[in-house]
C-alpha cells in the first residue's frame, strides 16, 4: 500500500490510502512488470475480433456499451446532451438503467420535474431487480455501476478496477452520500471484456466469454493499457497500484499518471498522486522537497473539493508538517472535524488521540476526546472498542464510564473473542466499571491466551501482565511462561523482536529461573540494534537485565495507581 512518509506528520497513526491496499490482494505480483517487454501479447485486431464476437452473444452490444460511457461522461459536463444520447439507448434498450438515468437527469436540468421522477422511479426498479453474486451486484459495465448507485442518490468520486481471484473482475466505486460521508461499493462485471472464463454463474449469467485470465498478467496489463489509454481512470488506479506492488519508485509512477493523462475526474488518482509526491518529499531536501509538498498539497485539494474525506485527512496531516503548518493551521483543524463529521474512521481516530493528549493545534479535551473515542467504537471495528475502553481506564474518574462498552465486552467474551476477553480482563483487573475481581480477571485473561495462541501481540500482553504484576493475586507465573514458550517457539518473527524477548525473559524470571531470563535478555537487547526503538525503550531493556542479573524478578504496576495489596472479592 502507498503510504505518506511518517516524518511529515507529528502525531498520529494510520494508512494513507485504505483503497491502494485491497486492490494489491493477489499474491505473486513481484514478477509482474519483469520481461513485460518480451511477454507475447495479442494483437488489438485479434482481441478485438473474439470481443466483438462474445458481444453479439449477450444484449449489450458495443454500440450500447460505448452510448452508456458517453452518458456517464455528460452527467457532469454537459447534461443538455443526455436527452440525445438517453433516448437512442433506450430505444435499443427499454429497460437500460443507464439510459433513464440519463433520461431523469436531462429533465431535471430542463427543470421537467414530472418527467424527471418518472425515469428515475423507472431506473430505481431496474436497480433492485439487478442480479447479485454473493454481496456484489452484478452490472454489464462500469457506466452501470455508477448510474446505480446516483439513482439512488449516491455521488460517485472515485473509482478502480479489483482484481478477485476466481471470481469476475471488480468495479470499485468510492460515492458519497447525503451527509458527505464516504462509502465504498463494489460490483462484479458481467460483460465478457471483463468476465473470467473460469468462473461458474448464475443460470441468469450463463455468457459467453472471451479467454481473459485474472491471474495471468499478460491479460490483465493489455487491457487495463488499453482502457487506461481510452480515458478510463479506473484502469489508470489498478495499473498504478500494480507498479505500487511491484516496487517502482514515485518517479516512474509520476510519470506513468502523466503518460496516461487524466480522463473522468477519480479521487483515487488524486489521492494515489498525493501520496506519490509525499513519499518523494521524504526523500529529497530543500527546494526539491518543498515543491514535491505543494504538489501533494495540490492533489488532495483536488480531491477534498469533491467530498472525499480521505483527502480531508490526508491533507490535515500535511498542514501539520514544518514546512506548510504554520499558515495552515486552522484549515488543519477544520479539515480533521469535517473528515470526522463525515464519519471517517482515520480522522475520528486521530482526533480522539489529539484531544487526549493534547498537541500544538489541539487543546487537551478529554470530554472530547471521550466522544471521539466513542464515535470510533460505534463506527469501526474491534480494535475501535478497545481503544475507547482503554481510554476509559487510562482517564477513569476524569471522564463518565459507559456500560455500552461493557455490555459489547461481554458478548465478544461470550463468543471466546480473544480482544474482548483481555480488554474486559484488563477491567475487572483494574476495577473500571465493574468491582475488582482479580480472579475473574486472570481467568479472562487466560481463556483470552488460549482463544488466539498464534497472535503474538495479545499472548505478549498476557504473558507480561501474568508474570510481571505486582498484585500477587493476580499473577500465574506458570502459565505464562507456557504460552510464551509455544509462541516464541513457532514464530521466527516473533523471535526477532526485542519487545517480545523481554516478556519471554521476565516470565522466566518470575518462576526463579535467572540464568535463562538473563539470556533471553541479551537477545532482547542484540534484536533491539536492528529495531527502531526509541532510547527509554532501549534503556528499560537494560534495567531489566540488571534485575535479571541481581536474581530480580519484575513487579510491576500494569492497572494505573491502584492499591497493589488489594484482596481477591470473589
Amino acid at each position: 500500500m502507498l503510504e505518506p512518509a511518517n516524518n511529515l506528520e507529528t502525531t498520529g497513526v494510520g494508512g494513507a490510502l485504505s483503497l491502494a491496499k485491497s486492490l494489491l490482494a493477489l499474491c505473486l505480483w513481484a514478477l509482474i512488470l519483469q520481461g513485460c517487454a518480451s511477454m507475447p501479447l495479442e494483437s488489438a485486431a485479434d482481441r478485438h475480433a473474439r470481443l466483438e464476437a462474445a458481444l453479439s452473444e449477450i444484449h449489450l452490444t458495443r454500440h450500447m456499451h460505448d452510448l452508456e460511457a458517453r452518458i456517464i461522461d455528460k452527467v457532469e459536463a454537459s447534461p443538455i446532451d443526455l436527452g440525445s444520447l438517453s433516448s437512442a439507448l433506450v430505444e435499443l434498450d427499454e429497460k437500460s438503467l443507464v439510459a433513464h438515468y440519463g433520461l431523469s437527469v436531462f429533465y431535471d436540468t430542463l427543470g421537467e420535474t414530472a418527467s424527471a421522477r418518472v425515469h428515475t422511479e423507472r431506473a430505481k426498479a431496474i436497480a433492485a431487480e439487478m442480479v447479485k453474486i454473493g454481496s456484489q451486484r452484478v452490472v454489464g459495465s462500469p457506466a452501470q455501476a455508477i448510474a446505480y448507485l446516483e439513482t439512488l442518490g449516491y455521488r460517485c468520486i472515485g473509482a478502480s478496477y479489483v482484481l478477485q481471484p476466481e471470481s469476475p473482475l471488480g468495479y470499485r466505486v468510492i460515492a458519497v452520500d447525503h451527509e458527505g460521508v464516504n462509502e465504498s461499493f463494489d460490483f462484479a462485471l458481467s460483460h465478457p471484456e471483463f468476465l473470467s472464463p473460469q468462473i461458474i454463474q448464475p443460470e441468469s449469467l450463463s455468457l459467453r466469454t472471451i479467454e481473459v485470465d485474472f491471474n495471468r498478467f499478460e491479460d490483465v496489463f493489455p487491457l487495463m493499457r488499453q482502457r487506461a489509454q481510452m480515458g478510463d481512470t479506473a484502469a489508470l488506479s489498478l495499473i498504478a497500484a500494480l507498479y505500487a506492488q511491484h516496487g517502482d519508485d514515485g518517479i516512474k509512477l509520476n510519470e506513468l499518471f502523466d503518460d496516461f493523462g487524466h480522463g473522468r475526474p477519480n479521487v483515487t488518482i488524486n489521492l494515489m498522486r498525493g501520496v506519490v509526491q509525499q513519499n518523494l518529499a521524504f526523500e529529497r531536501s530543500g527546494e526539491e522537497r518543498m515543491q514535491a509538498i505543494k504538489e501533494a498539497e495540490r492533489h488532495y485539494l483536488r480531491a477534498v473539493r469533491v467530498g472525499s474525506t480521505e483527502a480531508m485527512r490526508l491533507l490535515g496531516r500535511l498542514y501539520r508538517s514544518p514546512e506548510l503548518g504554520p499558515q495552515h493551521e486552522v484549515d488543519a483543524i477544520n479539515l480533521y472535524r469535517d473528515a470526522a463529521r463525515a464519519k471517517h474512521l482515520g480522522a475520528t481516530r486521530d482526533l480522539a488521540g489529539f484531544h487526549e493528549w493534547g498537541d500544538a493545534l489541539f487543546a487537551q479535551d478529554l470530554d472530547q476526546a471521550r466522544r471521539h473515542y466513542r464515535n470510533a467504537f460505534l463506527w469501526g471495528t474491534g480494535p475501535d472498542l478497545r481503544r475507547y475502553t482503554e481510554f476509559l481506564r487510562r482517564n477513569e474518574g476524569a471522564v463518565a464510564f459507559d456500560e455500552q462498552i461493557l455490555e459489547a465486552l461481554k458478548q465478544g467474551a461470550a463468543e471466546e473473542d480473544a480482544s474482548s476477553l483481555l480488554t474486559l480482563g484488563n477491567l475487572y483487573a483494574d476495577g473500571v466499571g465493574v468491582t475488582t475481581n482479580y480472579r475473574r480477571a486472570r481467568n479472562l485473561l487466560r481463556e483470552a491466551a488460549r482463544s488466539a495462541p498464534e497472535v503474538p501481540s495479545l499472548i505478549n500482553e498476557v504473558a507480561w501482565i501474568l508474570s510481571t504484576s505486582n498484585r500477587r493475586n493476580l499473577r500465574d507465573h506458570r502459565f505464562a511462561r507456557k504460552i510464551m514458550d509455544h509462541m516464541m517457539s513457532g514464530n521466527e518473527e516473533a523471535r526477532k523482536d526485542p519487545r517480545y524477548l523481554d516478556t519471554w525473559a521476565a516470565t522466566y524470571a518470575a518462576i526463579g529461573d535467572f540464568d535463562h531470563a538473563v539470556k533471553l535478555q541479551h537477545e532482547a537487547l542484540k534484536a533491539a540494534d536492528g529495531f527502531s526503538l526509541q532510547e527509554d525503550d532501549v534503556a528499560q531493556l537494560e534495567t531489566h537485565l540488571e534485575s535479571f542479573n541481581q536474581g530480580e524478578a519484575l513487579s510491576l504496576d500494569n492497572f494505573d495507581e491502584h492499591d497493589p495489596s488489594s484482596e481477591d472479592e470473589s
